[in-house]
């Protein structure tokens, strides 16, 4: 377990957008692009720090 003085603040994973999700997993279209981009985007650095703990 790590103390709190351990994480930032792009370390910490925000809440799900499920409809994004959701969205970037339809059919590729422009929509479907920008919102897996945009969740790419949220949470490779986080998915990083964790898995470099």
């Amino acid at each position: 377990m790590h103390s709190e003085s351990s994480t930032t603040p792009r370390d910490i994973f925000v809440t799900t957008r499920w409809t994004m999700v959701l969205s970037a997993g339809r059919k590729s279209s422009p929509h479907s692009d920008r919102a897996l981009a945009e969740l790419c985007q949220t949470y490779w650095y986080p998915l990083y720090a964790f898995i470099r703990r």
